[in-house]
């Protein structure tokens, strides 16, 4: 998830989150919504930074190495 969508994702769960009790959603509802989606949130969080552009133990490294033998 990139940082400058941050702030867009924050007005959109809040506009939800608002549009859902205008609608007559119980507050114990749209608590237990946002509790469930914590998990997944954070996920989101924590594996922000991998897979951008790590090499480590790629497999161009690995063909690499078995073409040409041990050193």
């Amino acid at each position: 998830m990139k940082r400058q969508y941050l702030v867009w994702y924050a007005l959109a769960g809040a506009a939800i989150a608002v549009g859902a009790f205008l609608f007559g959603v119980s507050t114990s509802t749209i608590l237990l919504a946002l509790v469930v989606l914590v998990c997944p949130l954070m996920m989101f969080f924590m594996m922000g930074g991998h897979g951008g552009g790590s090499d480590h133990g790629s497999t161009d490294e690995m063909q690499h190495t078995e073409s040409t033998g041990p050193s």
